[in-house]
């Protein structure tokens, strides 16, 4: 049977404390995009993300012979993940000090966040559901479940997504980027994804527990935003039987 996407984190007791949570989402978003130092990020890749979901959807054609199976797929360096561990919470640290919340406590709380191995956790709780949690088509399924989610105002212990990996996956087999992409650099994006979906899903779960409308209402349109961002909305992604897919 196919498993939910979120479950095994959940189970494992992920949860930033009302503090982080508040703290960490006035802006942080935006201000990583325009702060953090990515060669590979969201927006950076955005006509990849739109050529990727562009040739996700159900009917299309086969992929040509020039296609090459498991581009999505890369071998797991835990240097990388500290590197971006490193990064984001430094793009974090940033942030909170840009608007006037950076204290000392709130610096031990980054540093608890880091310390916490939050993206070996979920990728380790991926590989255990059933997940190809190395593979750029499981990240992006991660991060575009979550946000889909969000926006619909789901439980996000229920959301399967194996449908749409398998569908993101056998897009970027045809993408001559990925082709040229080493390791480490599709580990990269892979792992930003990651740490943005995760904390994404952090924020909605605390704001859902604290019957936070405003900022609920604020995470729905934030959700919205990185849909659109992947060139999808809510009503191109379907909950199918086995999960969520991507409809053109």
């Amino acid at each position: 049977m196919k498993r939910t996407l979120f479950a095994p984190l959940l189970t494992a007791g992920f949860m930033l404390t009302a503090p982080q949570a508040n703290a960490l989402y006035d802006g942080w978003f935006d201000t990583y995009f325009a702060e953090a130092a990515f060669d590979t990020t969201l927006r950076q890749n955005q006509r990849n993300h739109e050529n990727w979901y562009g040739n996700s959807g159900a009917g299309k054609a086969a992929a040509p012979a020039a296609a090459q199976k498991g581009v999505a797929k890369y071998r797991n360096d835990n240097s990388i993940t500290e590197e971006i561990d490193a990064k984001m919470i430094d793009a974090l640290r940033r942030h909170l000090q840009s608007i006037g919340k950076y204290s000392d406590a709130s610096e031990q709380q980054l540093k608890q966040l880091q310390n916490s191995y939050l993206i070996s956790r979920v990728k380790n709780a991926l590989l255990s559901d059933g997940y190809d949690a190395n593979s750029i088509a499981t990240a992006m399924a991660y991060v575009t479940a979550i946000n889909y989610g969000i926006a619909r105002n789901l439980d996000l212990a229920a959301v399967k997504a194996h449908p749409m990996v398998e569908q993101i996956q056998a897009a970027m087999d045809k993408d001559s980027y990925l082709q040229h992409l080493s390791d480490a650099d599709k580990q990269r994006i892979a792992d930003t994804y990651y740490w943005i979906g995760s904390l994404q899903m952090a924020m909605y779960m605390e704001a859902a527990s604290a019957g936070n409308q405003q900022a609920l209402n604020d995470l729905t349109k934030e959700a919205n935003d990185v849909l659109t961002s992947f060139g999808l909305s809510t009503a191109q992604i379907r909950e199918g039987g086995n999960g969520l897919e991507i409809h053109r």
